[in-house]
């Protein structure tokens, strides 16, 4: 069972390809099918890491967007592949900047960063855009 066919299937998410954060209001929870989102798996199988994953990545989200300004690369569209787990086929549709600090007086100035994946797959950011 992928939990990408099921996340994206048309008898349970009316636009699964569109996003749309309602989707996980409480009341528009109550009103779908128990099992329509399984990201972290079920029963038995389910991840014992889920509640701490929640909470890192919301703290992550929170200390990146204090420090970093993400825009679209005009053009690049995230294609998903599936593997063991989902990731992009190419790089990454977005770009990012690290808020620095300017010379006197001209306020703040973006100097480029990028995300980029090494040859293991792990993510990380540096400086410049690839």
């Amino acid at each position: 069972m992928l939990p990408y066919t099921i996340h994206r299937y048309p008898e349970l998410w009316d636009e699964p390809e569109r996003f749309e954060p309602e989707r996980f209001t409480p009341e528009r929870i109550a009103e779908r099918h128990k099992y329509a989102w399984i990201a972290f798996g079920l029963g038995q199988h389910k991840c014992l890491g889920k509640d701490f994953a929640l909470m890192e990545a919301q703290l992550i989200l929170a200390v990146l967007m204090q420090r970093y300004w993400v825009e679209a690369v005009p053009g690049r569209v995230a294609e998903p592949e599936l593997s063991g787990t989902l990731r992009p086929k190419a790089a990454y549709g977005s770009r990012s900047h690290h808020a620095g600090k300017g010379s006197a007086g001209t306020g703040t100035v973006y100097r480029p960063i990028a995300i980029k994946r090494d040859a293991a797959g792990c993510v990380y950011l540096t400086r410049g855009i690839y």
